[in-house]
């Protein structure tokens, strides 16, 4: 089996997918067989990255946190009339 040159493309890829189905289907509706299949890839490469469904939902939880967290951070550091918490 070749090894994948590109993992974090791949782990961002099986997210993307995943956080699709989850809002489509619904977290308890969507399968890891549903996940593969719409990616394409085995079920090894899936469980390469992530060992359940639950951590692939912590994965896409985690990720959706760190955008928002950022956009704050983004939004409280351009306002000039915040100078003291």
């Amino acid at each position: 089996m070749a090894r994948n040159k590109y993992p974090e493309e791949t782990r961002e890829q099986i997210l993307d997918i995943s956080s699709r189905l989850f809002i489509e289907k619904g977290y308890e509706k969507t399968s890891i067989q549903d996940i593969i299949n719409k990616l394409q890839m085995s079920k090894g490469a899936i469980y390469h990255h992530f060992k359940s469904k639950e951590e692939i939902l912590q994965g896409v939880l985690d990720r959706k946190f760190l955008r928002i967290n950022s956009e704050i951070n983004r939004i409280i550091l351009s306002r000039k009339d915040l100078t003291a918490l």
